[in-house]
């Protein structure tokens, strides 16, 4: 089983980033595994196949002192191998205030 540590960096530094989630797929599944980031220490949930993957990521922020809102879905890949060490991806979400 690998679980994949990402780091979730926002281009203009927007903080606090409140809350993350993510999802995950197998290259050519139909269908999506969702999870919930922790974003002091965000990975994904255990994966038992090995294969090539799609990974989404969004997170929640403040807009305004008392309201929040999520970016959009930002998207990449990343592979489980035999050596789950060598699996290790980095998730830069883009945050950009205006442009959700």
């Amino acid at each position: 089983m690998c679980q994949i540590r990402f780091t979730v960096q926002t281009t203009n530094n927007m903080e606090p980033i409140l809350s993350g989630q993510g999802r995950y797929r197998r290259i050519g599944d139909k269908d999506w595994t969702d999870f919930s980031i922790n974003v002091s220490d965000p990975m994904t949930p255990d994966i038992t196949i090995i294969g090539d993957y799609e990974l989404e990521v969004r997170v929640s922020y403040l807009t305004t002192p008392t309201e929040t809102d999520w970016s959009s879905w930002k998207a990449s890949t990343f592979e489980i191998a035999n050596d789950c060490d060598r699996s290790y991806y980095y998730a830069r979400v883009n945050q950009v205030i205006g442009a959700l």
